[in-house]
């Protein structure tokens, strides 16, 4: 994608969809994946979960209640980093920086990328 591509993504998200969300957040939430994806030119899967278990994939869509195992409460589901891989808000870091012509401070944000394609056979530090 180009920067053009971009622009007609987030033009036609803000403007001219007519779509509704469940609740409003979503659609800033999918902007905000779709800019961070495209400035660090990375896959969707090192972004948002992409479940590559037939077993997770059902559980995802369909729903891990339904599993055999029905003592199970359905308020307590356990979402630990291994079972869902996904950016989350503590690897994104918001910073004001001072701006040397003094006009106005400069918004940054720092996006800590851990799940790319090769992560777990790079060595740990």
């Amino acid at each position: 994608m180009n920067v053009d591509d971009v622009y007609l993504v987030q033009h036609h998200l803000w403007v001219l969809d007519t779509s509704v969300f469940p609740h409003e957040r979503q659609r800033l939430q999918l902007s905000e994946l779709d800019l961070i994806q495209a400035y660090t030119a990375t896959r969707p899967g090192a972004v948002v979960y992409v479940p590559t278990d037939k077993k997770k994939v059902r559980e995802h869509y369909i729903g891990w209640e339904e599993d055999e195992d029905s003592e199970r409460d359905p308020n307590d589901m356990e979402l630990d980093e291994e079972s869902i891989k996904t950016l989350c808000y503590e690897d994104v870091t918001l910073l004001m920086l001072p701006n040397p012509d003094g006009k106005r401070d400069l918004l940054v944000m720092e996006v800590t990328l851990r799940h790319t394609k090769g992560a777990k056979r790079k060595p740990k530090p």
